[in-house]
């Protein structure tokens, strides 16, 4: 180690105590014997160690809009991958993230559909797409809701005519036409930024 490769530490106390040995440590460390040297290193890392952390406590909290954004990407990937499940309800939501529902709320105060409209409206979307698919053709409308979380079948029918403009068995039956309804829009759907679903606010 020389003087150029010594760190330049904050001036705070700590960093200046460790900043101060390892400059004492360049200067005289070569006329120590190994014992003092071995020593001399041990000072050094228990040092070094409380330097560290010292800053990781200083930089243990982030800010709180960091942390909400963190919460709420973890919130939506969990929404994401239970999307089937009935039971998923803001209530559930909340207790699995170890919120409260009104934080739960808060989160999404910028998003217009909240946090039971977003869920209704990913559960739509994938509906919307799963009856468009020719893979799929087979299987029964209300047997694709209930994969995606609807339990009552009048629910689903009037929550998707709501979003798309059509009932499930038009817009499947359109879709799977032939080319001219390859592309799985519906007469009556409107703009996919427009038709989204979910469009109303609900907590």
């Amino acid at each position: 180690m020389d003087k150029q490769t010594c760190p330049r530490l904050r001036s705070d106390r700590v960093d200046r105590i460790v900043a101060g040995f390892l400059r004492t440590l360049v200067d005289h460390g070569t006329n120590c014997e190994p014992a003092e040297l071995a020593r001399t290193g041990a000072v050094a890392l228990d040092l070094a160690t409380a330097c560290l952390a010292h800053h990781l406590e200083a930089a243990e909290e982030p800010p709180p809009e960091t942390r909400a954004q963190a919460m709420l990407r973890r919130i939506d990937t969990f929404v994401e991958h239970n999307l089937g499940d009935p039971d998923l309800t803001p209530r559930r939501i909340a207790d699995h993230h170890n919120i409260s529902l009104r934080t739960l709320y808060t989160l999404f105060r910028d998003r217009p559909a909240g946090v039971a409209g977003t869920i209704r409206r990913q559960r739509l979307e994938r509906c919307h797409a799963d009856l468009a698919r020719p893979g799929l053709r087979h299987r029964p409308v209300q047997a694709i809701a209930a994969h995606w979380g609807f339990t009552n079948h009048t629910t689903f029918t009037r929550a998707f005519r709501e979003a798309y403009g059509t009932t499930p068995t038009k817009h499947r039956a359109h879709a799977l036409a032939g080319p001219s309804g390859s592309n799985g829009r519906t007469t009556g759907e409107s703009d996919a930024s427009a038709g989204s679903p979910g469009h109303r606010r609900s907590r």
